[in-house]
């Protein structure tokens, strides 16, 4: 049973244990509407617990994929909040079939503008916008835009949104990863002029990079 909700993708048990559902991540807009979610969902609601990963986090949440019954049937939590357009699909270690799941409904919610996919910009970032792309620095966000340039060297490939990679996102492959990825997606050097959506964590130094490691974190979404 569900003590109460303590963010928009957490909560506390009666039993005292805090709970993250995993495989989402919820945008800053939508975290005051995905915790009503959760608060509607949950409410009186017998909660089955499906931990990932034998230990918790640094804060001591547990990370767990959550479901309720409701009407009879089976409701997995984290598919909820991303079909109702509040939440994210993210990858979580050892969970790529779960992410492949959850990226289904996403891709339905996006497509019929559920939730904030009606709010341009909210959840996905533009990676031209240098503002949007640095405040996101450091935590899970999902953006998308046209590939303007891809270079090769020999440690890694870049592939770049903007015509200064200074003041715009970019796309690190490093080398040890690119037979893997490239198994899958085929040449990075043939997503010049195309439009993709890539996820993860940028990394902010000398300019803002996202490190490309599996290729389910980048998918073409237009010729």
């Amino acid at each position: 049973m569900v003590d109460s909700i303590a963010g928009s993708d957490n909560m506390r048990l009666a039993d005292g244990r805090i709970i993250r559902l995993a495989g989402i991540a919820v945008p800053p807009a939508a975290a005051p509407d995905a915790r009503l979610f959760l608060l509607r969902i949950t409410k009186n609601a017998t909660i089955r617990l499906h931990p990932q990963g034998a230990s918790s986090d640094r804060y001591g949440r547990v990370l767990a994929r959550l479901s309720v019954s409701e009407s009879g049937q089976n409701i997995w939590i984290e598919q909820a909040l991303i079909a109702a357009g509040l939440a994210l699909a993210t990858l979580t270690p050892g969970e790529n079939g779960c992410f492949s799941t959850l990226l289904v409904s996403e891709t339905e919610a996006r497509r019929s503008r559920s939730g904030y996919w009606a709010v341009d910009g909210t959840m996905t970032i533009a990676p031209s916008r240098f503002d949007d792309v640095a405040a996101a620095a450091g935590r899970f966000a999902v953006y998308e835009g046209k590939i303007l340039r891809v270079a090769v060297r020999d440690y890694a490939i870049f592939l770049d949104f903007g015509e200064d990679w200074r003041r715009s996102l970019s796309i690190i492959l490093p080398r040890r990863h690119r037979v893997e990825v490239e198994g899958v997606l085929g040449s990075m050097q043939e997503l010049t002029g195309k439009t993709v959506q890539i996820r993860g964590i940028v990394e902010r130094g000398t300019a803002l990079r996202l490190r490309l490691t599996q290729p389910t974190q980048i998918r073409v979404i237009k010729d």
